[in-house]
């Protein structure tokens, strides 16, 4: 499940660039909704689509680095940063998460790791919409700063070459 849902959500995401948020509320939803299926599944096979459920979370990290990158295209400085925090904080959680939470002896339950898993997943919904937020904030300077300038995607700019001659260019 996991490598089906990176893929299909990969490409969501890559054809839809403006809209990666949507991969991070479903992810959100997900997490809580297997968390809280796996703390009272009614019955074995219950558990069983829970975990399946689960097997999405692998694609958050693909698809929230590449949205990352996107919003961070202009800086290279502030790239860097946000990308390594990025992935020092998911190495941390993969490494930690398993042992304190998931360990063999609190098998086949996870009572731990389920709670666990529902507030990852209400922590992905807040960072979700709060990176929603930036980027809306960051698109509407963006289009105020080209206003400012005078230029616009589709407006062409006139220029005047040495000979005198009126020549219309595309920005």
């Amino acid at each position: 499940m996991g490598i089906v849902a990176t893929l299909l959500l990969g490409w969501y995401s890559d054809y839809n660039t403006s809209r990666r948020w949507h991969v991070g509320i479903l992810l959100s939803f997900t997490a809580i909704l297997s968390g809280a299926l796996m703390l009272s599944a009614p019955t074995r096979g219950a558990k069983f689509a829970a975990l399946v459920i689960n097997g999405c979370q692998f694609a958050g990290q693909t698809v929230m680095f590449a949205w990352a990158n996107d919003m961070t295209r202009r800086d290279d400085a502030k790239r860097s940063v946000v990308i390594a925090s990025m992935n020092m904080f998911s190495v941390a959680v993969y490494l930690w998460l398993s042992i304190v939470f998931y360990n063999a002896t609190q098998a086949p339950d996870w009572f731990k790791g389920n709670i666990a898993m529902i507030c990852m997943g209400v922590f992905l919904l807040l960072t979700t919409l709060g990176t929603m937020w930036f980027q809306k904030r960051q698109e509407r300077q963006e289009r105020q700063e080209r206003e400012e300038l005078g230029r616009t995607e589709d407006v062409a700019v006139e220029k005047l070459t040495l000979e005198g001659e009126r020549k219309v260019d595309s920005v």
